[in-house]
């Protein structure tokens, strides 16, 4: 049976070469998200709309005025007959003396009227004639619009953007509340509906994909982060580490929970502040919602290959610091997996254990994986921060956990989350054939949850807007029952399912000598187990993401309602998702198809063993 209405594609129009970095994180949120995108240019946007294909066309980038008064009548006329334009105002910032952004030429079309910088007298010094939205928190004014449903509950913080205001006729859904905490009455999102309510013009004024990926990137890191004005994070310690790079707020991004992970609102015995919510997702998810709504209300049915396999909510992953190497403390953990009855990663410092119980490891099916330890003194060379000293750890694993090309140490996490710089580490991992890190998170009581503001598997961007070929995949815990409450464990488990992305905790063996440990690991993962989640190693979570990428970057291919989905490698158990209520059938037999609401829309789930070569969908 077809689809209730043909099967459409999302076209994204935007200049990498004026724009690489805007180009590069929206590429990763788009990317990861599952869509399969018909990129073009800005100046070939209008005969792309006169195709037959049914689309939703996001526009992002810089688009110069004459471009943009070029675009601006086959884009009306797109909407009029209704179609929808989803514009990203922040996603390449300003274009300085010629306007901001996508919006030159554009204002009718959305709606919206920049506003002017009061302070501009004349070109120089880097001024620009607009303003724009600097930081701030998104404050959700239209509660139950579909793009924002459920969102009060997050601090939606966001970095940069145009600012612009509505006209009459315009409608918007949220504003913006500067570091001030006072609101300003700017157009943060907006919609415009035409050609009699079934055309929609959407536009994002803030910048979701800089922001997500400047939360999860961090700054470079040269010197200590002031602590945590509460004491919760003691954060200038005299150790360079990831979290001196974060971005979030102590004060507006993070909650206070109790032991047994319920909000309340004062700190005190047994009830501390955390990052409970990964902010860098949540503004990931209001794009994937925003491009949804539109597909939704115009009609277009957009497939996507959802995150995890076999139709899953989430998954979710144990790693374990060996920190110690205490041969005796190693065989009590692996003891406790074995009852737990899962595989895990061990991330392992140097010295290390003997090569029997790296074949133990093996042989139950655990992954062996570095824990580079940057935590020396001056007479520790090998233990300072450094390519040369991470390539000897590397090697140095290698040969004493016995690995093979068959068995490549795919994994990372550095000791004490030791981080110096920019994205320069993950450079070396890339070199050594490290395909996952795991470095980036809590060190302290007081960034527990989600410092980065995710829970999943991403790439790094530079400011060229080139892909560091290295996964980051955060965990939001160390030690449950020592430096965080046992119950946090289904908190985490209960998150990663909201947010449909990875549980990772982290326990190291050095704790499984003391009370309660070994029975917080058991609870939260028969937890996860009873909400739906599969535990995997990080080998697992990056072969995972990366067949599901390279399938999502081949493309599709469109013609007479049907599309081609081109798989590079096999995919078994994948989930392909069609937006909306219709049927949808496939050329290959489907284990399972099913309604579901994902990231508060309504999609057909197709559960299936996409064979190398392609699949078909109608």
């Amino acid at each position: 049976m077809p689809a209730t209405s043909p099967l459409g594609r999302l076209t994204l129009a935007i200049d990498p070469t004026s724009s690489p970095y805007a180009w590069g994180v929206l590429r990763e949120l788009l990317d990861h998200a599952g869509f399969f995108v018909h990129e073009t240019l800005p100046a070939l946007l209008a005969e792309t709309l006169d195709e037959k294909v049914p689309q939703i066309v996001v526009l992002a980038g810089r688009v110069s005025a004459e471009q943009g008064a070029a675009l601006s009548a086959p884009l009306a006329a797109f909407v009029e007959r209704g179609g929808a334009v989803v514009g990203l105002g922040g996603a390449g910032a300003s274009t300085g003396q010629s306007g901001p952004g996508v919006l030159d030429g554009l204002w009718d079309l959305f709606g919206l009227d920049p506003v002017p910088n009061a302070s501009y007298a004349a070109p120089g010094f880097g001024m620009s004639p607009w303003e724009t939205l600097g930081e701030g928190w998104l404050r959700i004014k239209a509660k139950r619009h579909p793009v924002l449903a459920g969102l009060e509950d997050v601090p939606l913080h966001v970095f940069g953007g145009q600012a612009v205001r509505a006209r009459r006729g315009t409608e918007t859904l949220a504003s913006v509340t500067g570091l001030d905490g006072k609101s300003r009455a700017l157009a943060a999102l907006s919609e415009r509906r035409a050609g009699r309510g079934k055309g929609l013009a959407l536009f994002v004024a803030a910048d979701l994909p800089g922001s997500a990926a400047y939360i999860r990137t961090g700054r470079p890191v040269a010197f200590d982060a002031p602590s945590a004005p509460d004491g919760s994070a003691p954060l200038c310690d005299g150790l360079l580490k990831a979290e001196d790079g974060m971005v979030l707020d102590f004060l507006r991004d993070r909650s206070v929970l109790d032991a047994k992970g319920k909000r309340v609102k004062k700190p005190g015995p047994g009830a501390w502040p955390i990052f409970d919510q990964p902010v860098a997702d949540a503004l990931a998810q209001v794009l994937i919602r925003a491009i949804g709504y539109a597909a939704l209300r115009t009609g277009v049915c957009l497939p996507r290959l959802w995150y995890h396999p076999d139709g899953l909510e989430a998954v979710a992953h144990c790693s374990h610091d060996t920190d110690g190497n205490d041969p005796a403390l190693a065989e009590t953990l692996f003891d406790v997996m074995r009852r737990a009855d899962i595989r895990s990663s061990w991330c392992t410092i140097h010295p290390g254990y003997d090569a029997a119980f790296y074949a133990k490891l093996k042989n139950f099916g655990h992954e062996i994986a570095l824990h580079y330890d940057a935590m020396g003194g001056p007479h520790e060379p090998f233990r300072r921060w450094g390519s040369p000293n991470f390539d000897f750890q590397f090697r140095w694993l290698l040969e004493a956990a016995g690995l093979t090309g068959m068995e490549p140490l795919v994994t990372n996490k550095n000791h004490y989350t030791r981080w110096e710089d920019g994205l320069e580490f993950l450079e070396w991992c890339a070199h050594q054939g490290v395909r996952i890190d795991q470095s980036k998170g809590p060190s302290k009581r007081g960034t527990i949850g989600y410092p980065f503001g995710s829970c999943h598997p991403h790439f790094l961007y530079d400011v060229r807007g080139r892909r560091i070929d290295v996964l980051e995949q955060a965990f939001q815990s160390q030690d449950l029952a020592v430096t965080a409450p046992p119950a946090w464990g289904r908190l985490f488990v209960d998150r990663a399912r909201r947010w449909n992305g990875v549980c990772h905790l982290l326990f190291h063996p050095a704790h499984f000598g003391k009370e309660g440990v070994a029975e917080s690991l058991l609870d939260a993962v028969a937890y996860g187990k009873k909400k739906g989640l599969r535990w995997v190693t990080a080998r697992e979570l990056n072969a995972l993401e990366r067949a599901r990428r390279a399938c999502v970057e081949a493309g599709a291919e469109y013609a007479e309602g049907k599309v081609r989905v081109r798989a590079p490698q096999a995919l078994p158990g994948a989930t392909l998702q069609v937006l909306g209520g219709g049927t949808v059938s496939v050329n290959v037999k489907a284990a399972k198809t099913q309604r579901v609401r994902r990231e508060g829309l309504p999609w057909t789930q197709i559960e299936l063993d996409v064979l190398e070569g392609a699949c078909e969908l109608s």
